[in-house]
């Protein structure tokens, strides 16, 4: 192992600003709300009502 090698392994890695991030991972706008979606989450458009129902029970039940 050389000397460079021995320091480089010690040394603290500087983290990276948020900026820094986005701007590396070059990240495109989206163009519509279809771009956010996941595709296989559900199986079926049943499952996605269910889904849809439960959560707004759930929300309604927290409001009170």
């Amino acid at each position: 192992m050389t000397a460079d090698a021995a320091s480089f392994r010690h040394s603290p890695r500087r983290q990276q600003t948020l900026e820094e991030i986005i701007r590396a991972k070059r990240p495109e706008p989206l163009r519509s709300v279809d771009d956010l979606m996941a595709p296989d989450v559900f199986p079926s458009e049943d499952e996605v009502d269910e889904f849809v129902q439960a959560y707004h029970e759930d929300r309604q039940a927290s409001l009170g």
